[in-house]
């Protein structure tokens, strides 16, 4: 099994602003057990924060995003990814397909890594 050292998220303008406002909302809502369950969630209100942080500070305003992740950033985005539900209010009609299609992708990203 190798170690993740380093990873690149890349995302276009539409998926970064969909997670971005995803992120923020359960950080925004994260006392809220209509919304976001933290026992199952396992990751602090600080770290979605964080998340938050680093999601911004990689916004240069472009059509594309990179976000560079260490090991602890991309458990914290990829457990993020994995308790975004319904009861979290989108404005794109499509958002959740999104958020799906990115969930994949992060799972078959992330076993590569494992092996």
């Amino acid at each position: 099994m190798s170690e993740v050292s380093g990873i690149n998220v890349k995302l276009d303008r539409k998926t970064f602003d969909i997670v971005l406002g995803t992120f923020s909302f359960m950080r925004d809502n994260y006392s809220n057990r209509g919304v976001i369950d933290p026992a199952a969630l396992m990751i602090s209100q600080q770290k979605i924060a964080d998340v938050i942080t680093k999601l911004k500070s990689c916004d240069a305003g472009q059509d594309k995003v990179t976000i560079p992740m260490n090991a602890s950033e991309w458990t914290a985005y990829y457990g993020l990814l994995m308790h975004t539900s319904s009861k979290i209010p989108q404005t794109e009609p499509d958002a959740y397909d999104i958020l799906d299609d990115l969930l994949e992708e992060c799972s078959r990203l992330d076993d590569a890594l494992e092996n």
